[in-house]
């Protein structure tokens, strides 16, 4: 896909500074203290694997881990979760999850969606009875649960889950986040996402694992970029819900980073009989340094997104519009930090950017 003038504002707009010398933000983990789990320990009645210390697994986490660009943890770094390992990056605003995991059997409006991923081509990792890739999964830190919040939610999340075909099992206050989108009254309003879903409680019907495969192989005749592919599958595939239309909006609302994290790794794994690419080491740098500044720091970005029509024949034609994402940002609850629990109001400056921010869908 070409870059446009709209990807080029928000390039620009992320940029770390004006002096090339500028350093970048130095990458901090942290620690989750708002589960109800220890995180010290395996709990092996889940799971055996140590995907951070045994093999073959630890040498290909470690693998990717340095080609996404972040240092190793040190053990008491290590979060270490019911089937996957967690690493709480506090600098950037993100999740990284360790451990098996099928993304595409995953991509769901009512699920929250990563940033990017990136896994192993050989190496599969036991869920339980499925046996899925050995992944690593950059996931974007939103705002967690709260039952005093008074802002509106839309949508019920197991319902919805259950009627788009995807498992409802743990799907819980604990495992749900919230995405603020404006309605079409221009209200904020809280679209409700699963949060740590898994394979094994929360894979595809065989229906809808079929109606996305086809619409992310239509996608991708489209755009070279995973991130406008897996935007117009979710919609391709989803479109017949009108209850998901601010959930769609809701996926929308982290897309830039989306596409800067395709613009540097290009695909999750190597191609068959190739190692994998190396990445753009100056797109990775501006994917990570872009996370920074956003996290609580909203900000608004121009950017191109993708959308299709039907004609009364049954064609579909593909479309480009320049859209107004008026509130990206990263949140990291997972401190307990009084400053991590504050959510600020959408902003949007400008009548021209709140109609294109109500038009993204």
């Amino acid at each position: 896909m070409k870059t446009d003038k709209s990807s080029i504002a928000f390039k620009a707009a992320a940029a770390p500074a004006s002096a090339p010398d500028a350093p970048l933000t130095p990458f901090a983990y942290g620690w989750c203290r708002t589960d109800h789990k220890p995180g010290k320990f395996i709990r092996r009645d889940f799971r055996n694997a140590d995907y951070m210390n045994d093999e073959p697994y630890a040498t290909e986490v470690r693998s990717m881990l340095r080609h996404l660009g972040l240092p190793y943890p040190k053990p008491e770094e290590i979060f270490r979760g019911t089937h996957h390992d967690l690493l709480f990056l506090d600098s950037h605003g993100v999740v990284v999850r360790i451990g098996p995991t099928d993304v595409q059997d995953l991509i769901n409006p009512a699920i929250l969606q990563p940033l990017g991923w990136l896994e192993s081509k050989k190496i599969m990792a036991d869920i339980v009875t499925k046996s899925t890739p050995l992944t690593v999964a950059v996931y974007p830190g939103i705002e967690q649960y709260k039952a005093e919040s008074q802002i509106e939610r839309i949508g019920n999340l197991p319902r919805v889950l259950e009627d788009t075909g995807q498992g409802t099992i743990d799907v819980g206050a604990s495992n749900t986040g919230y995405i603020r989108v404006l309605d079409d009254n221009k209200a904020e309003v809280a679209v409700s996402v699963l949060l740590d879903s898994d394979n094994h409680w929360n894979g595809s019907s065989k229906e809808l694992a079929r109606k996305r495969q086809e619409a992310l192989t239509v996608a991708a005749k489209f755009s070279g970029n995973k991130a406008d592919v897996m935007l117009l599958a979710l919609r391709e595939a989803f479109e017949d819900d009108a209850a998901l239309h601010y959930r769609h909006r809701a996926f929308e609302m982290h897309q830039p980073l989306r596409r800067l994290f395709w613009a540097a790794f290009k695909s999750p794994k190597p191609e068959a009989g190739k190692r994998r690419a190396r990445p753009d080491r100056d797109a990775r740098a501006l994917f990570w340094e872009s996370c920074a500044r956003v996290t609580n720091n909203p900000q608004s970005a121009m950017m191109p997104l993708w959308h299709v029509t039907t004609d009364k024949k049954g064609k579909k034609t593909f479309h480009r519009q320049t859209a107004c994402i008026p509130h990206l940002v990263l949140y990291r609850p997972w401190t307990g930090e009084a400053a991590d629990k504050k959510i600020p109001p959408i902003v949007i400056k400008g009548k021209a950017n709140l109609k294109k921010a109500l038009a993204m869908r």
